[in-house]
């Protein structure tokens, strides 16, 4: 758990009408780690109450409530009920380094319901128990196919948001190439 803790992971946002896009415009990050400090602030104090260290701070859309008490409840359900969740799907490129830009997008969800949910849990639990297993299932997809998913991402982006999508793509495509799980130094 402690890599989602320590690692820019980059979180699956949908397409740019999807409601997590709202997520993008409030924060300004693409990856669980911004995203869960500038959301949850109160999650690494822990002389809190439980519902006050894990719960969104306030003032946020209100389309984005239910989604976020969702990541509350997998942080519950995983610390006070001990639930075992089912794997985060994990997209990997096949290539590694050598993939071009425009295959970049180290995601590890979007294929579950509730893949970004657990991604966000998982980045605020790593920091309490780095050293808990994490159940995770790598699906290699080929640069070209992926590279066709986000030019049809990044052109969809464009038709509907064309002033803010060159910070989009900065943010999409300068993190890591390829999946490695390996832990924090």
């Amino acid at each position: 758990m402690g890599f989602f803790a320590c690692k820019d992971i980059q979180i699956y946002m949908g397409f740019p009408f999807h409601p997590l896009q709202r997520l993008l415009a409030l924060t300004g990050h693409t990856t669980s780690r911004k995203i869960v400090d500038a959301v949850f602030p109160d999650f690494r104090t822990k002389n809190m109450p439980f519902d006050l260290r894990y719960r969104p701070k306030e003032g946020l859309p209100r389309e984005l409530v239910p989604w976020l008490d969702a990541v509350t409840t997998i942080v519950k359900r995983i610390k006070k009920d001990k639930w075992s969740p089912p794997p985060v799907f994990v997209l990997n490129i096949t290539g590694g380094e050598k993939a071009p830009r425009i295959a970049r997008s180290e995601h590890l969800c979007g294929q579950v319901p509730d893949g970004t949910h657990r991604v966000l849990a998982y980045t605020m639990l790593g920091t309490e128990s780095p050293e808990k297993p994490v159940p995770v299932r790598v699906l290699e997809i080929h640069p070209a196919a992926l590279a066709a998913v986000n030019i049809a991402t990044v052109s969809l982006r464009f038709m509907i948001d064309p002033i803010h999508t060159p910070s989009y793509i900065k943010k999409r495509f300068d993190g890591p190439v390829d999946f490695q799980l390996k832990p924090c130094a």
